[in-house]
């Protein structure tokens, strides 16, 4: 073998793109895992192998835009963005930080240290996103009107009261409430703890 083909790795042939409307051949490598896996869904539906396989990929691309689909019909388009931009924010952080000896992606939820640089980042990133104006004051929008900031925490405690009792106060509901209580673990503890007794104005005390 020449010095110049040594520890080169071996590259297949160029891909020739799909027609629209054929099946096409696609061959790939896998672990004995995975293919028993395959294999024993493609016996529950009846599918081939292959068909099998071309199924789930084609719902992995499908699937992938469900969660952008699903965001933007509950809470419009941009704060769906932002929502995913936080999210992906918190992942990015985590690898580089937190959650390299944490056994979870959520273990950020449960260590001061680590909860406290996830707060600090996300709010970091509201921040540099702030739109122009004085805050409590008319700005950015024409007709905007006096915003009182003690409101967001009023929300919270209204948000809180409907996701952890069954009053809904100020007109706030919690669709994926249910999702939410099964899935918040030790969090959901502590945000009952912390807004048990408190009383927001014109409602009842939680």
């Amino acid at each position: 073998m020449s010095s110049d083909t040594k520890g080169s790795s071996r590259v297949g042939r160029p891909l020739k793109p799909g027609r629209p409307g054929e099946k096409d051949t696609l061959s790939i490598r896998t672990t004995a895992e995975l293919k028993d896996a395959l294999a024993i869904a493609a016996r529950g539906t009846g599918r081939s192998l292959s068909q099998e396989a071309e199924h789930r990929l084609e719902c992995s691309f499908r699937d992938g835009r469900l969660l952008e689909e699903a965001l933007t019909l509950a809470y419009g388009a941009q704060t769906a963005a932002l929502l995913l931009l936080i999210a992906q924010l918190i992942r990015s952080v985590g690898p580089n930080n937190i959650f390299a000896s944490s056994p979870s992606p959520d273990g950020w939820l449960h260590n001061s240290a680590h909860y406290e640089v996830v707060c600090r980042a996300v709010a970091q990133l509201l921040e540099r996103g702030r739109p122009p104006g004085g805050g409590s004051h008319p700005g950015g929008d024409a007709g905007a009107g006096f915003v009182d900031p003690s409101s967001g925490e009023l929300y919270v405690i209204a948000t809180l009261d409907a996701l952890l009792g069954p009053q809904v106060e100020m007109g706030v509901d919690v669709p994926a409430g249910d999702f939410i209580r099964a899935h918040l673990g030790p969090f959901l503890d502590r945000l009952e703890e912390s807004v048990s007794g408190e009383i927001i104005p014109g409602g009842s005390s939680s």
